[in-house]
């Protein structure tokens, strides 16, 4: 797993997860199950789900990455992950990827919604719960 901070949104409070396939939106859904998930994006292989403030970095993107090992069939060495959140330090990476591995492999994975849950955000291709 590799992780990155900042540079891959212009929006704060971001997790952005990069796989080998391509991401269809209803591939996804339980991610509007995760705890402070706000809404969710996808384009070609990669998703972005906004979360609140008030989720703790590392349990949120466990429980996210879970969803899409889950989902996908893939391992947590397949994935990229990328951070944005003005509150957390770039020194703090290694740290924080260990953090996330380590809560990834005992996070368990939230039921997927129906679609009909499910509607667009706004004009973009994002996503969030009915």
């Amino acid at each position: 797993m590799k992780v990155s901070l900042s540079g891959l949104s212009n929006v704060s409070d971001t997790l952005h997860i990069d796989l080998p396939k391509r991401v269809n939106w209803q591939d996804v859904t339980a991610l509007l199950n995760v705890d402070g998930a706000e809404y969710y994006y996808v384009g070609g292989s990669s998703i972005g789900v906004r979360y609140s403030k008030a989720v703790e970095v590392p349990d949120f993107a466990a429980q996210c990455l879970r969803v899409v090992m889950q989902h996908f069939g893939v391992s947590v060495e397949e994935l990229s992950i990328g951070i944005h959140d003005f509150i957390i330090n770039k020194d703090s990476i290694p740290e924080l990827a260990n953090d996330i591995w380590s809560r990834t492999m005992s996070a368990s994975a939230p039921e997927p919604l129906p679609l009909e849950r499910v509607e667009p955000r706004g004009e973009g291709p994002a996503y969030w719960l009915r």
